[in-house]
């Protein structure tokens, strides 16, 4: 039997303050919180909940995650690449040892460190802008080449740590051939006694896109990946229509027996950012309080069982004002913490259920997810089961879905753009 299943990992843990002392160290709210996680692991038939943390900007997480086992199915550590980039700062060997070390004791898998293929035209642009980057084949063997001995080094020091961490290997590419090279020219870096270290996969977008368009690429284009591997991961995935691709071919048969994890700051952030997710969709709640939409939220939170039987007005207070203002106000953060986090574990069940309902029923799926426009292109996914089924849909029906596809080559200035 086709046994697919899900992963929900949650990061951004510092919008949900779980890494305060007191949410580990006051046995009450440890308490709570072990339950409630424990509840978010273990309800789903499919589904199971862990925690991420970004080993360069928050280097002490993966050790304060270990407070909340086993009630959380794996603590994930990534390896802050793109953070280290961002800052303006030059990824050493010496930085690259620091963050290894680290994944090692503190966690259960580990994203690796992955050369991207990309050229830019100026300055660095942001992670969803595509105007001014291209995929750049001059570049792609070296990158892919590189990443392979991040891997290697990386399991190297997991070895010689005695740790049981293994290694995602991050794949980039710009079709489903370079993507397909990209990992022979990885595992060619790798010693095949390594090979059993690699936790799994995760499909990279960085030099392919962000489009609908490129998320069904990148499903299918893991089913023909030449590394015999049952765990893919998606980076960066808070949406279900981002997660449709995957678990259309999770239905279908295309995967079997995958094990599909997926990580998100969407929920956690969504504390600080005023956003509640309830039946498929996010809503907004205010700062003030709103007896009609906190009304909504505090009986939902009550219903899902994370309850800690506060009134509402008592309910809205962390919402309010910041933590160090309510331990001044009531002599402690704890219940701060408890309701933070039973908003938080109510809005998890909801998007897991519904995850799990669009994976159950291929008809709630298809209406309520996709539209008039984009119905008929969801609906033929399911016949795809081999490349030239993919080749045909690419050719015939890609079309019509968004796509925001990076060019594999330097985009031409036009006209327009001399005019200014």
């Amino acid at each position: 039997m086709n046994k697919c299943s899900f992963e929900y990992i949650a990061s951004g843990c510092s919008h949900i303050r779980i890494v305060f002392k007191e949410a580990y160290e006051n046995k009450n709210c440890l308490a709570y919180l072990k339950k409630s996680f424990n509840y978010l692991n273990t309800f789903s038939k499919h589904h199971k909940f862990s925690l991420l943390a970004n080993a360069w900007t928050e280097p002490n997480f993966g050790e304060i995650f270990q407070n909340y086992k086993p009630s959380i199915n794996q603590v994930m550590l990534d390896s802050g690449g793109l953070q280290i980039v961002t800052q303006g700062m030059f990824i050493t060997d010496k930085i690259k040892e620091k963050i290894y070390s680290i994944q090692s004791k503190w966690s259960d898998s580990a994203m690796c460190f992955d050369e991207i293929p990309l050229s830019f035209n100026g300055d660095t642009s942001s992670r969803t802008d595509i105007s001014n980057r291209w995929f750049d084949k001059d570049k792609f063997k070296n990158c892919a080449k590189i990443t392979g001995k991040n891997v290697t080094r990386q399991i190297e020091i997991f070895l010689d740590e005695k740790s049981q961490t293994k290694p995602f290997v991050i794949v980039q590419g710009n079709c489903l051939e370079t993507y397909c090279e990209w990992i022979e020219l990885v595992l060619k870096e790798i010693p095949l006694s390594y090979h059993k270290y690699i936790q799994g996969v995760a499909m990279g977008a960085a030099s392919l896109g962000y489009g609908v368009l490129e998320d069904i690429k990148k499903a299918f284009y893991f089913t023909q990946l030449p590394i015999e591997c049952n765990n893919l991961h998606i980076l960066g995935v808070g949406s279900i229509s981002r997660l449709l691709p995957f678990i259309i071919f999770s239905q279908s048969g295309l995967y079997k027996n995958i094990h599909i994890s997926y990580d998100s700051s969407t929920h956690t952030s969504g504390i600080n950012m005023g956003r509640y997710f309830i039946n498929g969709k996010n809503f907004n709640f205010p700062k003030v309080l709103d007896h009609k939409i906190w009304n909504i939220m505090y009986e939902d939170v009550k219903k899902n069982g994370f309850s800690n039987n506060e009134s509402i007005k008592h309910f809205f207070i962390p919402f309010s004002i910041p933590s160090m203002e309510f331990k001044e106000k009531y002599g402690s953060r704890v219940p701060f913490i408890k309701i933070i986090n039973s908003v938080f574990c109510s809005i998890i069940k909801n998007f897991i259920t519904e995850v799990d309902k669009c994976f159950d029923e291929k008809s709630y799926l298809i209406n309520k997810y996709t539209n008039v426009k984009t119905k008929n292109s969801f609906l033929s996914l399911y016949n795809i089961k081999n490349k030239e089924d993919f080749k045909s849909w690419e050719k015939n029906i890609s079309r019509f879905i968004n796509s925001k596809f990076i060019a594999s080559h330097k985009r031409k200035e036009t006209d327009l753009d001399n005019l200014f």
